[in-house]
């Protein structure tokens, strides 16, 4: 029996060997010649940390994503892998991954990356691997299990209507409409969305959960016929999933809600009289928030 290890390293590929015999008296003999493989080692990887995290994007908030490679036929660690042959790839919305970042192996064998999200990389569950690669090391090219982690951001609202006590008559209907942003600032779209509007002086109120334009905006319409007359303030907030709640923003004098005079009745006495006559004009007018002014001739 005869055992043989200790390789250089890039003897990989197919190999020869026979066997030889020979005695005292210099006979000998050798077996056909036979063939074998060597091929590079199997690696498997020890996650060290960084899943099932989570990230705030909006902040200088870092995780580490660390694993341990290791040579699975002899179980020792894989030191010494230089950034030619590593990397670690992070997904950018859930299923694509980016172009990797070039990482190494200490002499214990753990490769770790710092990661710092960018805008580059959108909210939710994301994923990260590790892997090695290339011709010139020992072993195969191989990449870890995908790991798990989430970001979370923030979420900013604004108002674009309406705005500058925007006169509404009493029992039209008035649209509420803004925008939703991150950080970045990208338009956010599947966020829930609520206007309030407020009498500044009165006890009068209401409002809406808006509908998604799937534009970052959002809009709701509403009947003024339940509000009292006045001026109205304008509140929007909104939030998602992996986002923080925003702020709620107040148009402090978005809109008013006013009547328009009405003339209700008309009365000329007598109908029908001679030139020189005095004939009278009585009008019945109605304007319930502002009064009346009535112009005779």
């Amino acid at each position: 029996e005869y055992n043989k290890s200790g390789y250089p390293q890039g003897t990989i590929g197919v190999r020869e060997f026979f066997f030889n015999a020979t005695d005292v008296r210099l006979f000998n003999i050798n077996t056909s010649v036979g063939n074998f493989t060597l091929e590079r080692d199997d690696v498997r990887f020890l996650l060290v940390g960084g899943n099932a995290t989570s990230i705030y994007r909006n902040s200088p908030d870092r995780r580490n994503f660390t694993v341990q490679v290791i040579d699975a036929d002899t179980n020792a660690t894989i030191g010494g892998i230089v950034s030619d042959n590593a990397n670690v790839w992070i997904t950018t919305d859930g299923s694509n991954f980016d172009s990797g970042t070039a990482r190494n192996t200490n002499s214990t064998g753990h490769m770790r990356y710092e990661f710092d999200p960018t805008c580059n990389y959108g909210t939710g569950v994301q994923y990260w691997k590790a892997g090695i690669f290339g011709p010139g090391i020992d072993w195969k090219d191989t990449n870890s299990t995908l790991y798990t982690f989430n970001i979370t951001s923030d979420l900013y609202v604004n108002i674009s209507q309406p705005l500058n006590m925007f006169v509404n008559i009493k029992g039209l209907n008035i649209t509420f409409r803004g925008n939703v942003t991150d950080e970045c600032p990208n338009m956010i779209s599947g966020a829930v969305v609520t206007f309030n509007a407020t009498n500044t002086t009165l006890a009068s109120s209401m409002k809406c959960t808006a509908s998604d334009e799937n534009s970052g905006y959002y809009n709701c319409s509403l009947n003024t016929s339940v509000l009292q007359f006045g001026k109205y303030g304008l509140s929007m907030n909104a939030t998602k999933q992996f986002y923080n709640d925003s702020t709620t923003v107040l148009a402090p004098y978005a809109f008013v809600v006013t009547s328009k005079p009405r003339i209700i009745s008309t009365v000329i006495s007598p109908t029908t009289n001679g030139w020189g006559n005095i004939t009278f004009f009585n009008a019945t007018v109605d304007d319930t928030d502002n009064g009346v002014t009535v112009d005779s001739d």
